[in-house]
């Protein structure tokens, strides 16, 4: 199984950019039956802080999960929420977002 995520991030001014992150390092997804809301968390591996614009004050950021099982042709949506939190590691060169 592959996953993947789309990450759109409303930067002001109507302006919105999106981008398909092919690779996560790693993930986690709370579903629960009795919230409305369901936590996750991903890590991006990001060396050339590409994504930086992400951590601005006001910059929204919606992130989509999807996957795809090898062989398959079908992509399922397995998540979408908005951020509470989004930082970076310069250890690690780790940009991750929690929500």
């Amino acid at each position: 199984m592959r996953l993947h995520a789309v990450i759109t991030a409303d930067v002001g001014n109507r302006q919105k950019r999106q981008v398909t992150i092919p690779r996560i390092e790693a993930y986690d997804v709370a579903a629960s039956l009795d919230t409305d809301a369901d936590e996750f968390s991903i890590d991006i591996s990001d060396p050339k802080r590409e994504l930086g614009y992400l951590l601005d004050r006001d910059t929204e950021v919606l992130v989509s999960l999807f996957t795809r099982s090898f062989g398959a042709a079908a992509v399922e949506q397995i998540h979408q929420g908005i951020a509470d939190d989004v930082s970076y590691s310069t250890d690690d060169q780790l940009l991750s977002i929690h929500g």
